[in-house]
């Protein structure tokens, strides 16, 4: 550890007040200190230290001398997070998390900076250790522990987004062992089985996802693929996701007679899309008990052709 870090952390921290910090450190010398601790992580791979010059940045966001101050050290904590992440330094990762986690919920913060970070979040899917990973759907899915920023409050999701929480639930639903991460003041931990239920209830057959007030393709097709790799799995939740394809057939063969009889040709084009797409991969899966439901469903749109 870099003893003189350590020793700019104790004499800093202890100063919970904006003007104190002020006096001590004016705002010239704040602004030096964001450049220098960012070179410091540049140069030193030392954890204890990083984990430091990260609680240094939390307290000048929190008592900069003035907006642009507490900005720029905002900025340099996601520097920090996309270093670690590039370093696949996860025990940083994780301090960045948290970090994250407590200043959206933080009072300090304004509202355009808690949306910096909610997008900052994207990029924990990007870590190579899977728990970090799973941060984020365990962000968006528990909303216990985060009861402002969940799926069921947030539903405009970038595309990026959508697409990093599909593939953490395949990833998930199809190991074996699964310990999800845990959110601040969480002891027990989000259960795999709600987990599932609300990647369903959302995305599958919820207005977020394939049935969407307004149709996304993109995000459509994310949550089809999602349901396909799941299906073709042989895992013991790869039972829901052919359930879900049948019934998503059957919602598309529904949505084709409406939008006929409506002689709405651009959305019987799209619904047809996704239909075709959906069966390029579907003799590929073993449905099992499951088969007499799909054959329904495909004599149903076959009849439609």
């Amino acid at each position: 550890m870099d003893e003189s870090i350590h020793d700019l952390y104790k004499q800093i921290t202890t100063l919970k007040d904006a003007i104190k910090l002020s006096m001590i450190f004016p705002e010239t010398k704040q602004a030096e200190l964001l450049e220098t601790l960012m070179e410091k992580v540049d140069r030193d791979q030392d954890d204890k230290t990083i984990f430091l010059i990260v609680k240094l940045y939390l307290h000048f966001v929190q008592f900069g001398a003035e907006d642009e101050i507490k900005q720029d050290a905002l900025t340099c904590l996601f520097m920090i997070k996309s270093f670690s992440i590039r370093q696949d330094k996860q025990a940083i990762q994780h301090q960045c998390f948290l970090t994250c986690f407590r200043l959206i919920y933080a009072r300090f913060l304004t509202d355009e900076q808690k949306s910096m970070c909610l997008e900052e979040l994207n990029e924990f899917y990007e870590s190579k250790k899977e728990h970090i990973r799973w941060y984020l759907i365990v962000f968006y899915f528990d909303d216990k522990h985060n009861p402002y920023y969940n799926i069921l409050k947030i539903r405009d999701l970038s595309d990026q987004c959508f697409q990093n929480l599909c593939d953490c639930y395949a990833e998930i639903s199809m190991s074996d062992s699964v310990i999800l991460p845990l959110l601040p003041d969480d002891e027990k931990g989000l259960a795999i089985d709600t987990l599932e239920q609300r990647f369903f209830n959302q995305f599958v057959y919820g207005e977020i996802g394939l049935h969407a007030k307004q149709y996304n393709k993109n995000q459509a097709r994310y949550v089809i693929d999602t349901l396909i790799k799941c299906a073709k799995g042989d895992h013991s939740r790869s039972q829901s996701a052919k359930k879900g394809l049948i019934k998503h057939l059957d919602f598309l063969a529904n949505e084709l007679q409406n939008t006929e009889q409506k002689e709405d040709v651009d959305s019987m084009i799209a619904i047809q899309d996704d239909i075709d797409y959906i069966k390029q991969d579907i003799t590929t899966i073993t449905f099992g008990k499951l088969e007499p439901q799909l054959q329904k469903v495909m004599t149903r749109l076959n009849t439609s052709l």
